[in-house]
């Protein structure tokens, strides 16, 4: 899809040709009587007219074009014929060729000063740096070329800059900023009245609210879109739209409307000829029937898909339907075919280094061998490809590998076991008769009283569960209410006093005994000790009950901040900054004390019914809190708190301070008013890269009635450098 809309701008920039106003046929004739320069400007005409329809016209054409120019010294049709045959390599996929003519024509045009020439040539350039995947460098042109067209107004290639860009940022799944710079794009083509340019832009925003989860919003684009295409009868448009349709559908698990949209689309393709796109429908096809576990006819569409890009000697579609149909296959249980077919696409896309493709190669492997029994082979496969995915902290992957080797190391101790009781059985046969006849009452008598035994222990062991579950301290348990990393926390009543109640956070079983764990699990009561403010939790007693640490708490009766903003209704404005104000005072009041809280999200704001303000501000969970009294206890490269809350310091340089804070708070404040995360993403490396390189959407832009002074104040408190953000003074002073 990003190939298509990609084609359809640089159809687009090279429609101002020299003669527009005639016929290719008109043209050639003209040819054969021009002499000249004017004859280089025919011949480059002719080789533009070409690009979308037979490059190897683009070539004969480009190539008469370029060693007249150099005989006659005609310096820009040298560089006009460097670049058409640069346009003609670069459809054909060779982009390495495409990227050589491109450089030596913008050499000859930064010569000539020619503006407009420079940015076009930029432009391209740009894209054929995206396709090769190095996206520093395809931004670099980019931008210079969104400078020129700035600099010339020339409003079709700023359109046509700001829209590739946002394809780039979107294909790094930094999805604001593309919207950002799609949007951009939308506003000037829709000044401009670019029909063919507003349907791409409407279709781009449609995928990045998709990415987003945001499935009515990107169907809302997709109609739009759909409508233009069809008032101008632009059928690879058209095909585009409803494939886009279908795609929607299959997330929205609506199996029979994506079918109709993927047909539908797959019937336009056909019409169209374009092989490519024709094997995309098919494999939606095919991954929609596969979904709906009708394997022949996911088998039969992968195939068709797959003779079409061994026509055209499309490798990377090769490899990429090969791990279709080995996932296919892995869902039949047929793990032979399963295993050939991934084996296949996995040293086709070795061969072409294709990353995104092998990283699915590798996690279809790892199911494969998990099925099959075999944890060891499936944990290497995972491990692969939790390293192409080159992640900084990915949980999910460790957890994976943790679980996986755990497996492993069962199923060893399993077959030790087996073994052992074979060679116990075989023991026992050569036992004699007589001996078994002699030892056997005593057996029996021994076998009753273990027995007895046992069953008297498990009353014991019972009995004791029941009352550790139902009693910490002086507190009998209700329910629970809440659980964290930690510990889990209850709500209890009081032993003595029923009508008092209380959360009682206790110690997660597995850290009874980890020294360091209980230090700062009871590092949490000491410090909130320190803290006697009206917004931070109060606590009642702390202790240790049958080795189990526990810490009892006023009961709080409210919704956290989180639970309201999960709602998706906007907290009116005045009510924000009521509650902003008392956690500014909350923070500063810690900070004052020596504290760092070190972990303020939404979860951890508890608002409460309070003397009549129903938004009264709790802040809660210490347990990663840390003071200058207390011994550290923070291990070397562990990061604690939650990802999208974490300070770019804290990633980098495994540094805290009170700046630390704030930036957790923006973040908060920024969520709550807007209901969406500054930096989203699925994979924590896709976050963690927003946090450290790129720069938050503006609130207003998500909530037009915020302020500007407060919109200013908390991308201030987000900075990434922690001098750069205000303290909480001068937030209390701006309040």
């Amino acid at each position: 899809m990003k190939k298509k809309m990609i084609w359809l701008v640089v159809i687009c920039v090279f429609i101002l040709v020299s003669y527009a106003g005639q016929t290719v046929e008109e043209l050639e004739t003209r040819l054969k009587t021009a002499s000249g320069k004017e004859k280089v400007k025919i011949l480059n005409t002719l080789a533009k007219s070409y690009i979308s329809i037979s490059s190897g016209k683009v070539f004969a054409y480009g190539r008469q074009a370029l060693e007249l120019s150099k005989k006659l010294n005609d310096t820009k049709g040298e560089a006009v014929a460097l670049r058409n045959i640069g346009s003609g390599y670069r459809v054909l996929g060779k982009n390495k060729k495409s990227l050589q003519n491109f450089q030596k024509a913008l050499e000859i045009f930064r010569k000539l000063e020619d503006k407009k020439s420079i940015g076009h040539l930029l432009h391209n350039i740009g894209i054929v740096y995206m396709n090769l995947s190095r996206y520093h460098k395809a931004l670099e042109y980019l931008k210079e070329s969104l400078t020129i067209g700035e600099e010339i107004g020339f409003k079709f290639g700023i359109a046509s800059s700001l829209n590739i860009i946002g394809i780039i940022y979107d294909d790094l799944s930094n999805f604001h900023q593309a919207l950002e710079y799609y949007l951009k794009a939308l506003a000037m083509y829709e000044e401009m009245g670019n029909k063919k340019g507003i349907a791409i832009l409407l279709n781009n925003v449609g995928v990045v609210y998709r990415k987003l989860g945001k499935y009515e919003m990107a169907l809302e684009y997709y109609k739009k879109s759909l409508q233009i295409e069809k008032e101008s009868d632009n059928k690879q448009g058209i095909a585009r739209a409803l494939n886009n349709f279908g795609i929607v559908y299959e997330k929205l698990d609506n199996c029979e409307k994506a079918l109709e949209y993927h047909l539908k689309s797959l019937a336009l393709k056909k019409k169209i000829g374009n092989k490519k796109d024709i094997t995309s429908s098919y494999i939606n096809i095919g991954n929609v029937y596969t979904y709906l576990k009708n394997y022949d006819k996911g088998f039969e569409n992968f195939m068709k898909a797959l003779t079409i890009k061994e026509e055209i000697g499309d490798k990377a579609g090769i490899a990429d339907t090969l791990n279709n149909l080995g996932e296919l296959y892995l869902k039949q249980r047929d793990y032979k075919k399963a295993f050939l077919n991934l084996n296949r696409s996995l040293k086709i896309a070795r061969e072409i280094n294709v990353k995104d493709v092998i990283k699915n190669i590798y996690l279809n492997m790892s199911k494969l061998f998990s099925e099959k029994g075999d944890y060891q082979k499936a944990l290497d496969y995972y491990k692969l490809y939790s390293r192409e995915k080159d992640t900084i902290i990915n949980k999910e992957s460790n957890d994976k590998i943790a679980e996986l080797h755990e497996r492993y190391e069962a199923e060893k101790k399993e077959k030790k076991i087996a073994l052992l009781q074979k060679n116990n059985e075989i023991q026992k046969l050569r036992l004699s008769k007589e001996r078994f006849k002699a030892n056997a009452f005593i057996a029996g008598f021994i076998l009753v009283l273990i027995i007895a035994l046992l069953l008297f222990k498990k009353y014991l062991h019972l009995f004791a569960f029941w009352k550790k579950k139902n009693y910490i301290g002086h507190y009998r348990i209700v329910e629970q209410i809440g659980s964290g990393g930690m510990g889990v926390v209850y709500k209890a009543s009081h032993v003595m006093e029923r009508s008092k109640s209380a959360a009682v956070k206790v110690i997660r079983e597995e850290y009874c005994k980890n020294l360091t764990q209980r230090k700062r699990f009871m590092n949490e009561a000491l410090l909130v000790d320190q803290l006697n403010h009206p917004n931070i939790v109060k606590v009642f007693e702390r202790g240790e009950y049958n080795q189990q640490l526990f810490i009892a708490m006023e009961l709080l009766e409210g919704q956290s901040l989180a639970e309201r903003i999960q709602k998706g209704e906007h907290i009116p404005l005045d009510d924000c900054l009521k509650i902003m104000n008392q956690l500014i005072d909350t923070i500063a009041g810690v900070h004052a004390k020596g504290i760092i809280h070190r972990d303020l999200k939404p979860e951890n704001i508890v608002l409460i019914e309070k003397g009549g303000d129903k938004n009264f501000v709790k802040l809660l969970d210490f347990g990663l809190a840390r003071s200058e009294s207390f011994t550290r206890l923070t291990e070397t490269g562990e990061i604690l708190g939650t990802i999208n809350y974490l300070p770019p310091e804290r990633i980098t340089r495994q540094e805290y301070s009170a700046a630390s804070d704030i930036y957790s708070l923006g973040v908060v404040f920024y969520e709550m008013l807007t209901l969406e995360k500054p930096f989203p993403g699925e994979a924590p490396i896709d976050i963690i890269k927003q946090i450290l390189e790129k720069d938050p959407i503006e609130p207003n832009k998500f909530r037009p009635e915020i302020p500007g002074k407060l919109n200013d104040l908390i991308l201030q408190m987000m900075s990434k450098e922690p001098d750069m953000r205000p303290n909480e003074n001068a937030l209390l002073k701006t309040f």
